[in-house]
């Protein structure tokens, strides 16, 4: 409807999974961070209809992997910002098939340095909603610089996240990655590497933001979302990155897990 609230305002949320051999790769992670944008702000919605929908679009990805855009929007309401008291929420998944096998490390990407910064906004920080615009124009540079992503910084110039994923980075024995409480997305493959893939291979995680001029100190750096996995980075604004052998490893312990996640 042209009254929907996702449409007028992006009032909803959104996730998009990975369908492998006929089944949805880690969905309990896409299904509990939708739960936690669902109780933020306030969108009613039946989470088990949602996953078993979900499940049975996957059923049809056996022979070719998909991609499945879930969107979940609190629905039509009267004009004017403020929601209904009683939203009827509405949701779609779009389907895709996916150009390569999702878990095949693509080629480190050339990154460069963005100048749309991330606002703070604690409220909204951490949760998939669509409001991306800080996102849309962040790839158009990237688009337009002829690079695989651009790395996004908060205003206080830390460097966070790329574009369309997370963003860690190896610093003598630790893995870095920024806090999300006041920005950003609680990335699926974020939480992974975090909880499980990082501690099982002994690497300590530590959440810290560097600056630009901190690049020097990198022993290697990755992107990873729920589409690319896990994707080293070979350049970041024409600085050569070392490729950490560390992160080798995680990219065999995800596609090693994620193996046993469909099996």
């Amino acid at each position: 409807s042209a009254n929907d609230r996702g449409y007028l305002y992006g009032d909803g949320l959104f996730e998009t999974l990975v369908a492998y051999r006929g089944r949805l790769l880690w969905p309990q992670l896409h299904l509990e961070r939708l739960a936690l944008g669902m109780e933020r702000l306030g969108i009613p919605a039946d989470l088990d209809a949602i996953g078993d929908a979900l499940t049975a679009a996957a059923a049809g990805h056996a022979d070719a992997s998909g991609i499945l855009r879930l969107t979940l929007t609190r629905g039509v309401g009267p004009r004017g910002y403020a929601p209904p008291r009683r939203a009827r929420s509405h949701w779609k998944i779009l389907e895709s098939t996916a150009k390569r096998d999702p878990l095949c490390p693509l080629e480190p990407a050339a990154v460069a340095l963005s100048d749309v910064t991330l606002a703070r906004q604690p409220a909204l920080a951490g949760i998939k909603h669509c409001n991306r615009l800080e996102q849309v124009l962040a790839a158009q540079q990237a688009d337009a610089l002829g690079v695989d992503d651009v790395l996004m910084a908060t205003e206080q110039g830390q460097l966070h996240s790329g574009s369309k994923a997370n963003l860690f980075f190896f610093v003598g024995g630790e893995l870095l990655t920024a806090p999300c409480e006041g920005q950003g997305i609680h990335g699926t493959r974020r939480r992974l590497v975090i909880e499980q893939l990082a501690p099982a291979l002994g690497i300590a995680v530590r959440f810290a933001a560097l600056e630009a001029d901190q690049l020097g100190e990198v022993d290697g750096a990755f992107l990873c979302n729920s589409v690319m996995g896990i994707r080293g980075i070979a350049s970041i604004a024409g600085r050569r990155i070392p490729l950490d052998e560390r992160m080798s490893l995680l990219q065999q312990a995800y596609r090693s897990e994620s193996l046993a996640c469909v099996a």
